[in-house]
């Protein structure tokens, strides 16, 4: 992160002002970076009674900075967006370093400070310019914010499963008092209704089966820029989850899971012990229950700093430390005082 970030902030965007950049004739994602740099420097006190996040003290100097664009290019991007009838300048006497354009889309989605600030140092959304085609890019970065609106710690441990997801095959056996599951990566999945809800926004239809490879190229771009990591994770026939592992470098020994949390008393392993997010990723644990479905939920790597988030984190953990005293009481293992 940037210097002076700190973890959790965030800032409300509007997705419909960045649906109008997006499907503008002259597509340009450094149009979308800016103006969600723009969002991110938005003052939450109302200072022209339009309610607060309206004004932001940004200009064309931060867009400089976020796109890696020269001055002058800064400054037509932002004349770009006045042009659309994005932003606005402000009525008089408001301060500049507070009030330097008046947003015209009140804002619908929050969105992290980390992602946009992390642009810095190429740590955020920024990873994505120049990283694709410029299509793919937009398409990338309009997918990310439909993300942020579906995304819910305490709800689904992630992004929406069961709008997007990545399909387990999983066989159960019974072991001892307990049961053991063996589980395989299928593929990714899309919810069709959300597929079409993401394409269509961007003024794209589906092919003839019902799917869209520029969406596949996109969301391929988020995994491999880092911007969302898959967390595999078991539920059982009354919705309650289980995060298995956390298929991430970093985030794989912060989050809880059943493999870190276990580990070191056999609860389970991938086929490859020694396996560092690469194939084989067949695995298999121990359960305490027979899971219903076996899963990849999608997380994203900034997130905001919300009661959800905190209740979501606090729920994964409780349910690890559960099944882990499960499974001991079961004596399916051995847990070392």
């Amino acid at each position: 992160m940037a210097k002076g970030t700190k973890a959790g902030q965030f800032s409300p965007v509007s997705i419909e002002a960045l649906k109008l950049i997006a499907n503008r004739e002259k597509r340009d994602p450094r149009l979308l970076v800016a103006y969600l740099g723009l969002a991110r420097h938005t003052t939450m006190h109302d200072l022209d009674g339009r309610g607060p996040n309206m004004l932001t003290g940004a200009g064309a100097e931060k867009v400089r900075v976020l796109t890696g664009c020269g001055s002058a290019y800064a400054t037509g991007i932002v004349g770009a967006l006045e042009k659309m009838d994005l932003i606005k300048r402000p009525k008089s006497g408001l301060p500049q370093k507070q009030a330097r354009w008046a947003l015209q889309h009140p804002g619908n989605v929050n969105i992290p400070h980390a992602l946009i600030d992390g642009l810095d140092s190429s740590d955020g959304i920024s990873r994505l310019l120049k990283a694709a085609d410029d299509d793919v890019v937009i398409y990338a970065i309009l997918m990310l914010i439909h993300f942020y609106a579906e995304h819910d710690m305490e709800r689904f441990g992630g992004i929406n499963h069961d709008l997007m997801w990545r399909k387990w095959d999983h066989t159960i056996s019974e072991e001892g008092n307990g049961f053991k599951v063996t589980a395989e990566p299928v593929h990714d999945t899309v919810n069709t209704g959300y597929l079409k809800k993401i394409i269509s926004s961007l003024g794209g239809q589906l092919d003839t089966n019902q799917n869209s490879s520029v969406f596949w190229k996109a969301f391929t771009l988020l995994k491999e820029k880092g911007l969302l990591y898959e967390v595999v994770t078991a539920i059982d026939h009354e919705g309650r989850r289980l995060p298995i592992r956390v298929n991430d470098f970093h985030a794989t020994w912060e989050e809880a899971s059943l493999l870190k949390d276990a580990g070191g008393v056999g609860v389970g392993f991938y086929v490859n012990q020694d396996n560092d997010r690469l194939d084989p990723e067949s695995c298999w644990f121990y359960h305490p229950s027979a899971p219903e479905k076996v899963l990849g939920i999608w997380r994203l790597r900034f997130r905001c700093s919300t009661p959800e988030t905190a209740r979501g984190v606090e729920l994964e953990q409780a349910s690890v430390d559960e099944a882990i005293r499960k499974l001991d009481a079961q004596e399916v293992i051995y847990v070392f005082e």
